[in-house]
């Protein structure tokens, strides 16, 4: 299950990349530092999720910690994501044609992602199997619809 859900975070990390960078037109040197910092979370994923796996039977305290460990490293890709965005809209990266409308739609979607992520951090130290579900539940929406993914007129 572990596995499954360490490859369904990355296969939507990269949907969700390919979707918001198909508006970016131009590129400066903050982006690309934060579009590092996000691989940086990303590559962190699958450590995360070998880690969860060894000990999610152990100890409630093992399983709180490496399940912090597990959704922190999906909320600093998340983080990563909305800063992104958020810099590529301020300093006019995106394709001029886009429309302004359209981009804080997807601000706003991006900045679901976080607070539900908090959300299930938050569980982490009640029920980590619990925080692991709604986290799960997530990365399953995303993976219909991406936060990034515009209307096809918006193209």
């Amino acid at each position: 299950m572990i596995g499954g859900s360490g490859f369904a975070i990355v296969g939507q990390v990269w949907l969700t990349h390919h979707n918001m960078w198909r508006y970016v037109v131009r590129v400066d040197q903050v982006l690309l530092v934060f579009n590092l910092a996000l691989l940086l979370f990303v590559a962190a994923i699958p450590f995360a999720a070998d880690l969860l796996a060894d000990h999610l039977r152990g100890s409630p305290a093992d399983q709180r910690l490496s399940a912090g460990l597990y959704v922190s490293a999906v909320l600093g890709e998340a983080l990563f994501f909305n800063l992104s965005w958020w810099w590529a809209r301020r300093h006019a990266l995106l394709h001029p044609d886009l429309d302004p409308r359209l981009a804080r739609l997807v601000a706003r979607r991006f900045l679901l992602g976080p607070l539900l992520y908090v959300i299930a951090f938050a569980f982490v130290f009640v029920n980590p199997i619990l925080s692991l579900s709604l986290y799960l539940v997530l990365v399953g929406v995303y993976l219909l619809r991406g936060p990034g993914d515009l209307p096809s007129s918006a193209r």
